[in-house]
């Protein structure tokens, strides 16, 4: 009786949120993202939108597996600024870049695009990766595995810009109610040689790679270190 009851509540619960929640496949000028509609990728494996952490009413955008329960979160855009009311959306602005703007119309966060379009389209691809394109020519503008936050996915990559000197990191979240960074990283180091560099604030607690010498248990450890604090798959 219990289990049938509760099989009850699952199906309502998941009938409910269908019905809350609108879909759609792409992000244009013309079609922005509200709180009450949800980014999906073609094949259906990753959703986009407005997510509440555990216990915080702060709003961020983010990425999630849609057939996975609990929801597990890849990527957040807004880390630093939540969203504090119900009428943000995610839209493409002005010279083609996308913007999270409140309930007034500021700006919470933006790609900060330089090579702008005047018909951008966002997509959510199969792999979760989010990426800005223009709309006539499909060329790539802006993607999120560029700039990750604590999840590493398959085709994504740690490592840096030669043009632009920008680093691809990883960085921690300081907890699950707040997205915002958190005082350990993973990044690549370019020089002499290429080294995995893992720190906390300034100070670094470990590093692999070229002219690097670790014994089988002293990496076991340093990886278990990082996965503790870093969501990695």
């Amino acid at each position: 009786m219990l289990l049938h009851l509760l099989s009850s509540i699952s199906i309502f619960l998941n009938l409910f949120l269908l019905h809350c929640y609108a879909t759609t496949y792409n992000i244009t000028s013309s079609n922005p993202l509200s709180q009450n509609e949800i980014l999906i990728s073609p094949a259906q494996d990753f959703e986009l939108g407005l997510f509440h952490p555990d216990n915080s009413t702060n709003q961020y955008v983010g990425i999630w597996y849609k057939n996975i329960a609990p929801r597990t979160f890849v990527w957040v855009a807004n880390r630093e600024n939540p969203v504090i009311d119900s009428l943000a959306c995610l839209k493409i602005g002005s010279g083609g870049n996308l913007k999270l703007v409140d309930g007034n119309g500021v700006t919470l966060w933006s790609n900060n695009v330089s090579n702008r379009s005047n018909g951008s389209v966002a997509v959510l691809l199969d792999n979760g990766n989010f990426v800005l394109q223009d709309f006539l020519s499909r060329q790539q503008l802006w993607q999120s595995f560029e700039h990750q936050v604590n999840t590493f996915l398959p085709c994504a990559g740690i490592g840096y810009d030669l043009e632009t000197g920008e680093r691809h990191v990883l960085s921690s979240c300081k907890s699950n109610s707040d997205q915002s960074h958190g005082i350990l990283s993973l990044k690549l180091y370019h020089g002499h040689h290429h080294k995995l560099l893992f720190g906390m604030d300034q100070c670094l607690i470990g590093e692999a790679g070229s002219g690097i010498n670790y014994s089988l248990l002293a990496y076991q450890v340093w990886i278990q270190h990082i996965q503790e604090q870093l969501a990695l798959y």
